[in-house]
């Protein structure tokens, strides 16, 4: 009889084997994720357009606090790069939480809190510090996971 109790135990090894291994790749992608999150921070932080860039799909869907949908990477990015000449230019920006959610094994949501000081209205005045929180969905390209849709907000 195949359920003899050898069985069902190779069967069990087998089942915690995959699920230890399915755990040990999800944790992997996590700390990929959450360095995508790092990753921007010290970006904007350093107004490096190239990593900023490089960490978004082609194709990317990028809403900004002010309403304003951006979409693809060259268009997210000139808009950016204007920003940090000029509005971001003296900006601090720290993500204060990160949470991610599995939607599939290469879809993730992404939720970080941050904080920015530093940063200017458009007529130059300084603002006062604030904070918001990022809505970002990221895929898994390949090994690397890249941001493929992105909608910030301020918080009252």
């Amino acid at each position: 009889m195949w359920h003899s109790a050898g069985t069902r135990v190779l069967l069990a090894s087998i089942a915690v084997g995959t699920a230890t291994q399915a755990l040990a790749s999800m944790n992997e992608d996590e700390g990929a994720i959450r360095k995508l999150a790092q990753q921007y921070e010290t970006g904007w932080n350093k107004h490096d357009m190239n990593l900023l860039g490089r960490m978004r799909t082609d194709d990317i869907d990028f809403v900004v606090v002010t309403g304003d949908h951006e979409k693809g990477r060259e268009a997210s990015i000139a808009r950016l790069a204007e920003l940090h000449r000029t509005q971001f230019r003296d900006s601090i920006w720290t993500n204060e939480h990160v949470t991610v959610q599995f939607l599939r094994p290469d879809i993730a949501l992404v939720h970080i809190d941050w904080a920015i000081q530093g940063d200017r209205d458009p007529d130059d005045t300084l603002r006062s510090p604030r904070r918001g929180i990022f809505t970002w969905v990221v895929i898994k390209q390949g090994e690397e996971w890249k941001l493929r849709a992105a909608h910030n907000t301020n918080k009252r």
